[in-house]
Parts: C-alpha cells; structure tokens; sequence
C-alpha cells in the first residue's frame, strides 16, 4: 500500500540558535565507553556510561535537558518494504530485522519490569502522548511558544522558534487532527540510565502516529482571500521523555523508519555526535526520506 508521508511545511529551519551551552553539562555522564554487549541493539539505549569522575555531574541532566540521543532501528512499514517479487534479498532483510525488533522489546520490557523495577503506565503513557502531540502541533500552528514549551523540552523548542521566525505572519494558521488512520502505537521503550548506580528516574518512549490532519488559513488583511486548506495523510514517530519523579512527559524530538539497506543503528558514545543527534532530531519538522528505502 502506498503511503504518503508528507508534512505540513509552515517554517523553516536554520541552526541559527547554538544549543552547546544549554547542553553542555548535561552530556557529562554520556562518554565512558560500554562494553559491547551494552553496544548492541539487545541492550537499553541507555544515555550514561558515567565513569567516576562524571557522577557528580548527573546531577545537571533534568527533563528539560533531555533530547534523543538515542540511535534506535525503527521497523519499516508501507512501501519502505519491498515486496518478495521487487526485492526478496531485501525482504527477508526485513522479516529478519521484525524478528530482532520484537525480541529486543521483550528483554526491554523484561528489564525495565524486572531489573528497574518500572511501573509500567501504557494505557496512560499513551493518552498523554496523543494530548501532547496535538497540543504541540496546534501550538506551533498558532505560533504560540509558551504552549510548545508545555509540550517540549529545549531541542525541540529551540527548533521550532526558529521556524515560526521564518513563517508569514499575515496567515493565521489552524491546525487539526482529523482522524487517526491506524491506532497510535508503542515501537520503543528505553529507561535513561545516568550510570550513578541511582534508580532510573527518565524513561524515553516512542509512538507511531499514522494519521489525517488539515491545514486551514486565514489572512489578516483580507477575510475574503482564500487559500486551500492542506489535507495530508502524515506518518510520524515522535520521542517522549517521562520523568517517574514528577510525573511530567515531554516531547524531545522524533525519528523516522530506518533503511533496510543501512546497517543496524549502534549507541555512540562521542559527545559531538551525541548533541548533533538531539539538535537534527529536535527539529520534528524536518524533511524525511521520501522514496522507498529499497530503492
């Protein structure tokens, strides 16, 4: 089945806005090396391999300060995976990978349940995470950055501010959710780990939203000027952090399907990668990959 991913596009985006120093610190605890097996995608995609002398800087990582620095194989869906007569090497690739996928949640779901000791709220983890993700996007229609920055931590902030300077202020945008193509669904789940030994305090989570949304205008200087209204049947897999402490769930950015034809993403540990990783994902807006990853 062919599936249309397209965005609605009402801003662009420039890394004009520097996000190290506001980050800085939180990256402490995210550079001491893993041991392989911690490496591999049957491990939690933990944020903090902390050696000794980075503990006492945990400290400064706070729900705020949280982006996806997570490197996670989102299954493909749709066209993204060939048919066995288009390309069965690629095929058994994917059937091959679904197997990894679904195992991997398991012993995610193990550990979190069992090693962590985490309630697990999915009913409610999931309500909130639709609420979120039409609050976000109605803000961010309306040009209101104190409702995104409810739904949002910084990266995400950041990246949209910078996009709604770069949008028409003569059009008053009206965002909606039409319906809900498929059932919004859970492909992820990972606590943040610190690596100061303390209980897991943020869990990072991530949904599928298959869904219709419209798009209406209406300009200020004209109630008569007319503009067709966008209707888009849009894929999105938007990142959650939840922190246990205060009860509080955010949107710290978003990621797409992964590539049949890449290898299996791997955690890095590099600081510099760690901070482009939730600057580029922060920006929930950006172009996606648009033709079949088979192709």
């Amino acid at each position: 089945m062919s599936l249309s991913v397209c965005r609605p596009a009402i801003g662009t985006y420039s890394s004009s806005v520097s996000l190290l120093g506001a980050v800085k610190a939180s990256l402490v605890p995210l550079v001491a090396k893993p041991t392989p097996f911690q490496r591999s995608l049957l491990y939690q995609n933990v944020r903090g391999y902390a050696d000794k002398a980075s503990i006492q800087n945990t400290q400064s990582v706070t729900l705020q300060t949280i982006g996806v620095a997570s490197f996670d194989y989102i299954p493909p869906t749709g066209e993204n995976v060939p048919s066995i007569t288009e390309n069965p090497k690629l095929r058994w690739v994917a059937v091959q990978r679904k197997v990894f996928w679904t195992i991997r949640m398991l012993i995610r779901l193990g550990m979190s349940k069992f090693r962590y000791k985490l309630p697990l709220h999915f009913n409610e983890w999931k309500s909130r995470a639709e609420e979120l993700y039409i609050d976000l996007n109605k803000g961010f229609a309306a040009m209101n950055q104190s409702e995104i920055n409810k739904c949002s931590t910084l990266f995400v902030q950041t990246s949209l501010k910078d996009r709604m300077s770069n949008m028409d202020k003569n059009w008053i945008y009206n965002w909606t959710l039409k319906e809900h193509i498929s059932k919004t669904k859970l492909v992820d789940l990972s606590p943040l780990d610190l690596g100061d030994n303390s209980p897991v305090r943020y869990i990072q989570l991530i949904y599928r939203f298959h869904t219709l949304q419209k798009l209406e205008f209406k300009y200020k200087k004209n109630k008569f000027a007319k503009r067709e209204p966008q209707i888009r049947n849009v894929l999105d897999y938007i990142v959650y952090a939840y922190d246990q402490k205060t009860d509080e769930m955010k949107i710290i950015g978003s990621v797409f399907e992964s590539s049949l034809s890449d290898s299996l993403p791997i955690q890095s540990t590099n600081r510099r990668t760690i901070l482009n990783s939730m600057k580029e994902k922060g920006d929930i807006f950006r172009k996606r990959p648009s033709s079949p990853n088979y192709v």
